[in-house]
């Protein structure tokens, strides 16, 4: 809504030029029946969660094809399938959690 584009408006002011403002703005099972398209009338691209579920993923390739019409950058939220999370979050060091990444069981 109003508040959400005043935010956006103030992120984007107060960025340096030349950087790019991204949000989680668009969502594949939602009431708003254009999945918040017009959030990218402010937003240079969006990230999707969640769009790789049955469910999800016509209407999220729809999404995304609208988006790259538009000239906004698309990003995924995936992580490997078979990736034990509890393991990985308990692991401090970035290389180890890189290289489980890399290999995970």
């Amino acid at each position: 809504g109003k508040a959400y584009l005043a935010t956006a408006n103030e992120l984007r002011d107060r960025l340096p030029a030349g950087k790019i403002l991204i949000g989680n703005a668009l969502r594949a099972r939602t009431p708003n029946k254009n999945g918040y398209l017009e959030h990218l009338e402010y937003l240079d691209g969006s990230y999707l969660e969640g769009w790789g579920h049955k469910r999800n993923l016509a209407p999220s390739l729809d999404l995304m094809s609208a988006a790259l019409k538009q000239g906004r950058i698309v990003m995924l939220n995936g992580a490997p399938r078979n990736m034990n999370k509890r393991k990985y979050n308990r692991m401090r060091n970035l290389d180890d959690r890189y290289d489980y990444l890399g290999k995970p069981e």
